[in-house]
C-alpha cells in the first residue's frame, strides 16, 4: 500500500472516508453497527468535518 495521502482539489488532506465529489462538493461514508452503509454529503470540508462528529 502506498504511503501517499488522499488530497481534495485545494490540496487538503483528507481522512478516512471522506471523498470530494466531481461537483466540488464533500461526502463521508462509514458503515452503522449493523454493517450498513452510510453516508453524509457537505458544501465544504469544514461542514463536513462538523457533521462526522455528530456521527
Amino acid at each position: 500500500m502506498s504511503n501517499t495521502r488522499r488530497k481534495d482539489k485545494k490540496g487538503r488532506v483528507l481522512k478516512e472516508g471522506e471523498y470530494q465529489r466531481p461537483n466540488g462538493s464533500y461526502e463521508y461514508k462509514w458503515r452503522d453497527n449493523r454493517g450498513t452503509r452510510r453516508s453524509v454529503y457537505a458544501e465544504t470540508l469544514e461542514k463536513l468535518r462538523e457533521k462526522e462528529l455528530d456521527v
